[in-house]
Parts: C-alpha cells; sequence; structure tokens
C-alpha cells in the first residue's frame, strides 16, 4: 500500500508519543469543517421573544384593538438574517427609520444575508416586513438568558417603530427625560465611569479586557443619554432608553431596591437592559415614573384611530 507524507507524519508522531493505535485510517484523519450558521437557526429563540411582546400586548388595555391587531400581524412577519461582519453588535434590526421631519425611510440591508423572498418583501413594505439581525461571532457567545434578553430587546423597538409609524407621534420624549438623571450630560466617558465607580455602580476593572468592555457599554449608553436630551431629540436614543427602563416593569422592586448594587449584580439579579437602566435613573425615580414612561407611549398610539 502506498503511504502519502501526510501519513508518514502522522504515523512518526504517534511512534513518538508512543501511542498503540498508531496507524490511522482515513476516517483518523479527517476533521469536519464547522457549518456556518444560518438565520433559521435562530428561529426557536426569536419565536420565544415574539411570544412574550404577544403576551405583553395582550395586557394593554389602553390600545385598540385594531392596532394590537396591527401590531400582532407586524410581529407574525418578523424574519432573521445574518450578519458576518458586525465585530461589536450582537444582534439589531432593520426595519423603519425616521427623519428629523418624521418621514419614513427603509433601513439599509448592507452586509445582511437574507433569502431572496425575505429581501423582496422588505424592500415592498419594510414597516410590515422587519428583519431581526444575529452576528452569530458575538450572539453566540452569550448565555441563554442573556440571548434571549437580547431579542426581547429587539423586539421592543419593532413594536415601537410600527406604533410611531402608525400614529405619526414622537415617542415620549418629555417622560423618560424625566426619569434620568441630569449630572452626566456633556461629561466624557472616563469621566462617567469615574462617577459611577465612585458611586459603587462598577468595580476597578481586573485587566484590560475588562476595562475595555466597560469604556465599550459606557460609550453606547452616553451617546443615548446625550440624544435623549438634544433638542429636538433623537427618536433612536428616547426608544433605547425606553426599551430599556420598560425592563424594570418585570422588575418592579430593583427601582427602589438597587442602592449599592454593583452593575454586574443588577445584570445578573435583572437582566443588561434594566441594569443599563438603573445606573441612568434619577435617585428619586419611582416604579409610577417607570410606568408612566411604558404606558404613555400606548396611551399617544391609541388616541389616533385609524
Amino acid at each position: 500500500m502506498r503511504i502519502t507524507e501526510r501519513k508518514i507524519r502522522y504515523i512518526v508522531r504517534k511512534i513518538l508519543l508512543e501511542q498503540d493505535d498508531w496507524l490511522p485510517d482515513d476516517e483518523d484523519l479527517y476533521v469536519p469543517r464547522k457549518k456556518a450558521k444560518t438565520a433559521e437557526d435562530y428561529r426557536s429563540l426569536l419565536n420565544k421573544a415574539i411570544l412574550k411582546e404577544k403576551q405583553d400586548l395582550a395586557g394593554k388595555s389602553q390600545l385598540s384593538n385594531k392596532l394590537i391587531d396591527d401590531v400582532l400581524k407586524v410581529l407574525g412577519n418578523i424574519a432573521l438574517g445574518i450578519d458576518n461582519m458586525d465585530p461589536n453588535s450582537k444582534a439589531y434590526i432593520r426595519h423603519i427609520g425616521f427623519n428629523s421631519d418624521g418621514s419614513v425611510f427603509r433601513e439599509s440591508l448592507k452586509n445582511v444575508k437574507v433569502s431572496s423572498e425575505v429581501k423582496n418583501a422588505y424592500n415592498n413594505a419594510p414597516q410590515m416586513n422587519p428583519i431581526v439581525v444575529i452576528v452569530p461571532s458575538v450572539f453566540d457567545k452569550l448565555a441563554d438568558q442573556e440571548k434571549a434578553n437580547t431579542l426581547e430587546h429587539e423586539v421592543n423597538h419593532i413594536r415601537n417603530n410600527f406604533l410611531k409609524m402608525k400614529t405619526g407621534l414622537s415617542l415620549n420624549v418629555e417622560e423618560v427625560r424625566s426619569v434620568l438623571r441630569k449630572d452626566l450630560k456633556g461629561k466624557k466617558t472616563e469621566e462617567v465611569i469615574k462617577i459611577l465607580t465612585s458611586e459603587g455602580r462598577f468595580e476597578k476593572a481586573k485587566d484590560s479586557i475588562e476595562a475595555a468592555s466597560t469604556k465599550r457599554l459606557i460609550e453606547k449608553m452616553q451617546e443615548y443619554y446625550e440624544g435623549v436630551f438634544v433638542d429636538p431629540a433623537d427618536e433612536l436614543a428616547v426608544d433605547e432608553f425606553a426599551v430599556r427602563i420598560g425592563k424594570l416593569q418585570d422588575h418592579p422592586g430593583a427601582v427602589s431596591n438597587n442602592k449599592g448594587k454593583t452593575f454586574n449584580n443588577l445584570e445578573k439579579e435583572y437582566s443588561a437592559d434594566a441594569a443599563q437602566a438603573i445606573i441612568y435613573l434619577d435617585k428619586n425615580t419611582a416604579i409610577k415614573d417607570v410606568n408612566r414612561v411604558v404606558k404613555n407611549l400606548a396611551k399617544e398610539a391609541d388616541s389616533i384611530k385609524a
């Protein structure tokens, strides 16, 4: 039998390591290539997030039945996409965006892999055919609960986008502003981290990786925070905080019982969204104020009947 150079190397290595069964079959030399994730690999996770949102909608008596039906239809149309290029995001949505004058535009599908069917539906009617985009290189490393929280977060954005488009009304800017602390306006990332560390929200970073992670988090949160307070307010920034504040309804005690808790502990006890909201809350914020933020958009939406 003819032995290839590759097999000779393998045999020699086995002998040197004093292994007994050293003559390999062809199968022993074959290492299967890891199958790339497809969008539908995440369907069951997304369906759970959609179901939770549908259950939440059922409890919003202030919304008209027609509006609830419209939102449910959009949730049922959510498709999945894959982005293998973004090194920072866990997931994001492609839906409708809003210009400064309130007009709607279709968000770009650049770097997003979807089927031709999904692409055509989105291009023809993005408001009715949103896409949740997964970034496998980041998303797959998350713990199961964080995966669930991430998808619930994105589904919340789709709901808010659709309600805003349907009603033509701005999000609850003043309500969001009222529950946020005001002392971090205009501060640089390093200054904010220093303030939050002095308040016990962050401990001294163990290494450069942890320090970089904290910096990325606060850079992004500070971008949203400053966007809430510009005039006119940045709609995306307001919605980012509204979604996070909304998560506090799942944990009413977190609003009044968070003093002295680190960000990591808050995240473990509640969720990433809830923890990110808490560190930016005004110290006098109560659960009734949180409820006002969450309910206000629904009341606005119901004030215009289609």
